[in-house]
Parts: structure tokens; C-alpha cells; sequence
């Protein structure tokens, strides 16, 4: 995806700028990666009820029972 854009960046600034010398260059620091946290079935229940408190008090109503 980087050489994509760069190629593209750079012909557009070659061609606007009438500099055929500019180059690009990319560094990707891949440490900066955000640690993905994987909910389970009842944290995802519990994380709507918190947004949405009477999905608690349907799920009661209806005596629905969640697959933990």
C-alpha cells in the first residue's frame, strides 16, 4: 500500500513541482501495534447492557438465557 501511495505522490509532485530529483521515502514503525482485546459472549452482553440498561430488563421479561 506504501509503494502505491508513494508512486502516486511522487508523480504528482514531480509533475506539479517540475522536479524530477524528489524522492520519498517511508519508515513504518510496526512497535506502535495497539494490543487488540477479544471480548467474551457475557463482557460484550454486559458492555450493551451498560449503553442500553433495558436490555437486562427484556432479557428478564423474556426469560432469555445468554449462551456464556
Amino acid at each position: 500500500m506504501c509503494d502505491e501511495l508513494r508512486l502516486n505522490g511522487l508523480q504528482y509532485l514531480r509533475i506539479n513541482l517540475k522536479n524530477t530529483n524528489i524522492t520519498l521515502d517511508f519508515i513504518v514503525d510496526n512497535t506502535i501495534i495497539p494490543e487488540i482485546k477479544t471480548l467474551s459472549v457475557e463482557d460484550k452482553f454486559n458492555k450493551m447492557v451498560e449503553q442500553n440498561p433495558d436490555l437486562a430488563s427484556l432479557r428478564q421479561l423474556f426469560e432469555l438465557e445468554i449462551d456464556y
